[in-house]
């Protein structure tokens, strides 16, 4: 028996093939908008400049799971890991069907989810969002940031490439950046 994962990547593979058939879109986008609109907090904790502190929770993620009986090691593994890989399957897919579901990605609270609202947007080349990407990636800690901008290379506009040189001026980690991207646009 194939796992939800696995299923996720055939159904992936088979929308960046062309396939249109609604059952694997459909599949897709419940999972994806399932760990979108989590309420949950994001895990970790930031500093008063938005810098990671390393190995802390933040007290209202932790105070989230104590609500929930949630053991907060394991849900911020699950916040960290297995809901932004519920998104990156529809990002894969490469299927314009997604794109509200990527913009609706963009206000999620945890950033490794809003970052895969980035990607979506950017590999779908949808150039009216390039405003609420560059908010998105304002808001997010330090560290985050320059994966997240790159993908603003992806686009054919000269505002968006200045941008993301803003994000990442060292033109080498762009170029490899966008190297990364390049392979997922079709």
């Amino acid at each position: 028996m194939e796992t939800k994962r696995e299923k996720q990547i055939i159904a992936a593979t088979l929308l960046s093939l062309g396939e249109r058939e609604a059952r694997y879109f459909d599949f897709l986008a419940k999972h994806a908008l399932e760990a979108i609109r989590m309420d949950m907090p994001f895990p970790i904790l930031l500093d008063e400049e938005g810098n990671i502190v390393r190995k802390q929770l933040d007290p209202a993620f932790v105070a989230w799971c104590e609500e929930r009986g949630l053991d907060p090691a394991r849900t911020s593994r699950r916040a960290l890991y297995d809901l932004p890989g519920d998104v990156m399957p529809l990002t894969w897919a490469r299927d314009s069907r997604a794109t509200d579901i990527f913009r609706e990605a963009l206000a999620a609270p945890n950033f490794y989810i809003a970052n895969q609202g980035i990607i979506g947007l950017a590999i779908l080349r949808e150039p009216d969002e390039i405003q609420e990407i560059v908010e998105t990636i304002r808001r997010m800690p330090p560290q985050f940031r320059e994966r997240a901008a790159a993908a603003l290379m992806v686009f054919d506009n000269a505002q968006a490439h200045a941008l993301a040189r803003e994000f990442v001026p060292d033109e080498e980690r762009l170029k490899a950046f966008l190297e990364f991207y390049q392979r997922l646009v079709p």
